[in-house]
């Protein structure tokens, strides 16, 4: 039961760092903010780019996207390996990127008000553990 519970810790702190770099104001692309450059890929209905890590690609497949799917193809290898863990033992490593998300803005100061978006990071291993 430990082991998988500490594992279940790791492959979560792995998917936490994912995500807060890749929303991060640092998260940049040829010095624009990257989750503004996939906003600007995505201008038509579902508003909604996938990036699949482990095959490096983006659905849909803009420049852009792409680039960002091999950044963070990377950035994910070298996250597990600091929690001895590998991409081999990987089924599925996502991140979905909704754009013009109907979320309650009421936390937000009006001046903060852009288009919203939700950002979801999917970690799933061989024996099935979701994170």
């Amino acid at each position: 039961m430990e082991h998988t519970l500490a594992l279940r810790q790791r492959m979560n702190h792995v998917a936490a760092g994912l995500l807060d770099s890749f929303y991060s104001r640092c998260n940049d692309l040829e010095g624009f903010w990257a989750l503004g450059m996939l906003y600007e890929e995505v201008q038509t209905a579902p508003y909604c780019v996938e990036l699949d890590l482990l095959k490096q690609t983006a659905r849909p497949g803009g420049q852009n996207a792409v680039l960002i799917a091999v950044r963070y193809a990377d950035f994910l290898r070298r996250a597990l390996l600091k929690k001895n863990l590998h991409v081999e033992d990987l089924t599925e490593a996502s991140v979905t990127v909704q754009c013009k998300a109907n979320v309650p803005l009421m936390h937000f100061q009006p001046h903060w008000i852009g288009d919203a978006f939700t950002c979801t990071v999917r970690l799933r291993r061989l024996d099935d553990q979701v994170t």
